[in-house]
């Protein structure tokens, strides 16, 4: 196993603790998880939150 692999095995872990546990209101996992994969190089920033409307 890459190391790539093995950095989104552990965010997705994170995440379902998270979704399961709910101790962290789930829009706000979401946007850590698209946090921590930009931050680590998985995405880019504008790939990661290009899905949020821009304001007119």
């Amino acid at each position: 196993m890459t190391m790539a692999i093995g950095l989104i095995l552990a965010i997705l872990l994170v995440a379902l603790v998270f979704f399961v546990t709910e101790l962290v209101r789930m829009d706000l996992v979401a946007v850590l998880v698209l946090s921590a994969l930009a931050l680590g190089g998985r995405m880019t920033p504008a790939e990661a939150f290009s899905g949020f409307p821009t304001p007119p």
